[in-house]
């Protein structure tokens, strides 16, 4: 059974008014973390629209000033995250989140598994001009008007924490909190399409209209094999120009709204599209018509998203007996590289520690761990873990990922070291363009004290800016 408990904290939610949290448990009922997840309901904000119009828009990710074209997940919303419980204390404490799955992700999934579940995260890849997503349902064909929804952006309890993927018994751990620090600042939106170099031009042509009457259908000049690749929808806004002959109206960036498509099934149009309006453009008269006529969509002053309101939805499962509660999670610490080309530093690792994944972050996103690094090696407790660097992408780095996630538990499902770029439109063109370079993994043994490893990284021009090395450490609660 699913239960949803709403945020303590009411919405919307901002850049300052971003922190969440959830309390539950109190009860003493069994949940089942892996089929949890947070619903973070947004919806958009239009201004400078038409009355009754739906805009298609694209989100982008958003860091450093600068807008990006590669995917993200609906974890990167969330920037750190907490879990504690009353009679335990702190369970996880994992900052930089949003980085680390990110990162991880490429890793633990392969390209099938990413494509798998597109239809519900809040970045998906652009289709016949438009862009797919879940804030909007757009009709292609008939009168029934597109609308905007407010829906869930999804964040499953296993990308926040380790034990998302555990069942915990509330009876033995007390009541539960869950805090949340959202930045939903680094998602930006984008109308799409915009201008006339995101619409194919053929498509934006339409026939000449002559005859007397009142104008309020168009039909296209190019004929679509394909619904699919047709740009209109039901309730878009366009801008209608033309050449206005033998005295009929001016027609010049008139503004309506698209209010039914029906598709020319047979003859020598088939294929074409006519487009009705909701208010006609005109009427003719006798040796009056229209020519040169050209449509695109029309320019809001912007887009915006919001997040509504948040809440947790939990799987509620039967009480199972629960003597102790062992799992692993993560501890991080920062590090500066000042722009070193050969840097060293010397980490005092937890006794539990049985992962290290040291990554240089980018300077132009903050998210993907991409910098100017060569090869690295590390020391854990003055003996080389390697007899010789590793070199970035080499068969050796290779298998220091592999062992890293055989450590962790897991398989290494993916060697594509790249963050999938969100409007490319050929697949081999989605990896090409944001590549993922520096992740420097190793795998430590548990031992009674604290281990002293040293990292040596050596990088190309530029040097080595920021890093961050995270710790996979090992817990056991005796309850």
């Amino acid at each position: 059974m699913d239960i949803k408990i709403s945020a303590t904290q009411g919405g919307p939610f901002s850049q300052q008014q971003n922190l969440v949290d959830y309390v539950f448990g109190e009860d003493g009922s069994t949940y089942d973390l892996d089929r949890s997840y947070v619903n973070l309901m947004c919806s958009t904000n239009v201004l400078g629209a038409l009355e009754d119009a739906v805009y298609d828009f694209r989100l982008r990710y958003t860091a450093k000033g600068a807008n990006h074209d590669f995917s993200i997940p609906d974890v990167a919303l969330v920037r750190h995250c907490d879990m504690n419980s009353s009679k335990v204390g702190n369970l996880e404490s994992i900052r930089r989140v949003d980085i680390l799955r990110t990162n991880l992700n490429i890793l633990n999934n392969t390209i099938e598994d990413k494509d798998g579940v597109l239809y519900k995260t809040i970045e998906q890849h652009s289709n016949r001009g438009q862009v797919n997503s879940v804030f909007r349902e757009l009709k292609g064909i008939g009168s029934v008007p597109s609308r905007n929804l407010v829906a869930p952006v999804q964040i499953p309890l296993s990308q926040l924490f380790e034990l998302g993927t555990s069942k915990i018994n509330t009876s033995k751990l007390g009541t539960m909190r869950v805090h949340l620090e959202l930045q939903p600042q680094v998602l930006t939106v984008d109308q799409y399409p915009k201008t006339i170099d995101d619409q194919t031009i053929e498509y934006a042509i339409f026939e000449d209209v002559s005859g007397v009457g009142v104008v309020s259908t168009f039909r296209t000049a190019h004929a679509f094999n394909r619904l699919e690749d047709s740009p209109y929808w039901v309730s878009q806004a366009v801008a209608f120009s033309g050449v206005p002959v033998g005295g009929a109206p001016t027609l010049n960036d008139e503004l309506r709204v698209i209010s039914s498509i029906v598709q020319v099934a047979t003859g020598a149009d088939a294929g074409k599209l006519d487009i009705t309006f909701s208010t006609p453009l005109g009427t003719l008269e006798a040796g009056q018509s229209f020519t040169e006529i050209t449509v695109f969509p029309h320019q809001c002053e912007s887009i915006s998203l919001q997040i509504d309101y948040a809440e947790l939805v939990l799987r509620k499962v039967a009480d199972e007996p629960m003597d102790m509660l062992v799992y692993s999670t993560y501890t991080s610490e920062d590090a500066e590289g000042n722009s070193l080309t050969s840097f060293n530093q010397q980490f005092m690792v937890e006794p539990n520690c049985f992962n290290l994944l040291a990554m240089p972050i980018s300077e132009f996103n903050d998210l993907l761990c991409f910098g100017a690094t060569e090869s690295f090696r590390w020391t854990i407790d003055n003996v080389d873990a390697t007899n010789r660097q590793v070199v970035m992408r080499s068969a050796l780095h290779y298998d220091r990922l592999a062992m890293y996630q055989l450590n962790a538990g897991k398989r290494l499902k993916s060697l594509i070291l790249a963050q999938p770029n969100q409007t490319a439109e050929l697949s081999e063109g989605r990896y090409e363009l944001n590549p993922i370079n520096g992740l420097m993994p190793q795998p430590v043994p548990m031992t009674q004290n604290r281990k002293i490893c040293n990292l040596n990284v050596e990088s190309g021009v530029g040097g080595l800016k920021k890093m961050i090395l995270w710790k996979q450490v090992a817990r056991q609660v005796k309850l």
